[in-house]
């Protein structure tokens, strides 16, 4: 939480207003749901999640700084960590069940049978994994088909509505390479769009989205694999925020992310109007709370003044010239302890395990 703090006091002195939090992916669910305890079970979380009184603060903290904070739960995909606590809601349980269930019919109805009850929301047991441990793309995904995953998404989304106050939720979509595309759409536009409405929110999801049909007027496409998205959103009247080009975890070059302008230098109307905004990505699979502002910053300065900027503005050697001086800046003023933590990695690499500390 403190890093946190400290990336949300950076954001602000460089006007990225927005801090898209990402709880639940592969490798852990990192929201408390009080509705279904055992996601913060260790085979989901391995002990490390928020709880709802800590985001509540956390979105009092970035409020006062003028930034908004919208969460996201990834589904179907990315969803290993998830699925470790409630495996009934799975498209591999359905499988496994399925099969057995031809078997014997009767006898697996009474020891395999998916049971949702109202009371604490406790799923029938299975044996359950832990949280993936590497970066990738993992075949896990929740079954669409089942009451039991429409009641259980309806749950975590008014949980979330009662700990963020934005107007939008992120509910994924992405790397998902299996499966009905008519479910999909079904669910993300019809089950899922009627909570939203009802608890007046509304949807923001990953450009796979398009290739289902799956958004309402009014949502938010995150394009994050080029031009074609982008012109599938604009012809469907959707809103954009545009990422691609902006992942900072790619290690790229500041220059690179300076120079892809999501409105091009000559953007049409249609463009103006349907792209909002402009998100750089930092996935932190690979880095560690030591590490993780080594690799905001200050690359994302770039990726700031380029979707404040016209496009006109690419003067590469000036902006490095500027931004060189930006991580003792935000060191000094206490938002960020990227040089501090690279003396401290320094340190042990050179003492081993000892414990380093200044002199």
């Amino acid at each position: 939480v403190p890093t946190l703090r400290r990336i949300i006091d950076a954001c602000a002195m460089l006007k990225l207003n927005t801090l898209h939090l990402h709880l639940a992916d592969d490798q852990g669910w990192r929201f408390e749901s009080l509705k279904y305890p055992m996601l913060t079970g260790s085979n989901s979380t391995d002990g490390h999640y928020y709880t709802q009184d800590t985001l509540k603060e956390l979105v009092k903290f970035a409020g006062e700084k003028g930034i908004r904070i919208v969460p996201e739960i990834d589904i179907p995909g990315h969803s290993t960590a998830l699925l470790n606590a409630l495996p009934e809601i799975s498209e591999k349980y359905r499988n496994i069940t399925d099969t057995h269930a031809n078997k014997t019919e009767n006898s697996q109805k009474k020891t395999e049978k998916t049971t949702l009850e109202s009371s604490g929301r406790q799923f029938s047991g299975t044996k359950r994994g832990t949280p993936q441990r590497t970066f990738g793309v993992f075949s896990e995904k929740l079954d669409f088909a089942k009451e039991e995953t429409a009641r259980f998404m309806a749950d975590i989304i008014e949980e979330l509505t009662e700990v963020f106050p934005d107007r939008y939720i992120h509910l994924g979509g992405d790397e998902v390479f299996s499966g009905s595309s008519a479910t999909r759409k079904r669910f993300f536009k019809l089950v899922l769009g009627d909570v939203l409405t009802y608890l007046k929110r509304a949807m923001i999801g990953w450009d796979e989205l398009l290739d289902d049909e799956a958004f309402q007027r009014g949502s938010i496409v995150q394009v994050w694999r080029g031009k074609a998205p982008g012109l599938k959103a604009r012809k469907n009247i959707l809103f954009i925020v545009w990422s691609e080009g902006y992942y900072l975890d790619l290690l790229k070059p500041a220059s690179e992310h300076y120079l892809a302008d999501p409105l091009g230098e000559n953007p049409s109307r249609a463009q103006i109007q349907t792209v909002i905004g402009g998100e750089a990505c930092m996935w932190s699979e690979l880095v560690s709370d030591e590490t993780i502002e080594s690799r905001l910053w200050p690359r994302a300065a770039a990726v700031a003044e380029r979707l404040w900027s016209p496009a006109k503005l690419r003067n590469v050697k000036d902006m490095y010239r500027r931004i060189q001086y930006l991580p003792e800046f935000l060191e000094l003023s206490g938002s960020s302890r990227q040089l501090a933590n690279s003396w401290k990695l320094l340190l042990r690499m050179a003492c081993g395990d000892a414990n380093v500390a200044f002199l």
